[in-house]
């Protein structure tokens, strides 16, 4: 059981290509069962999502 499945708060656990490992019931429910970060981040957002959380542009 994830430790963060329960947080109050939307939680994601992401790996380096910002998949979605796991993620809080709460972020399930204000965001559902995404795959990838950048989904839920508007087009306009995605580069600085992109340089804050450290992946590259391809």
């Amino acid at each position: 059981m994830s430790t963060i499945k329960y947080a109050p708060l939307p939680v994601f656990i992401m790996d380096e290509e910002m998949n979605i490992l796991a993620r809080s019931d709460e972020a399930a429910t204000l965001f559902g069962e995404v795959q990838h970060f950048l989904e839920i981040v508007d087009e306009d957002s995605q580069i600085k999502a992109r340089k804050r959380l450290g992946q590259k542009k391809k």
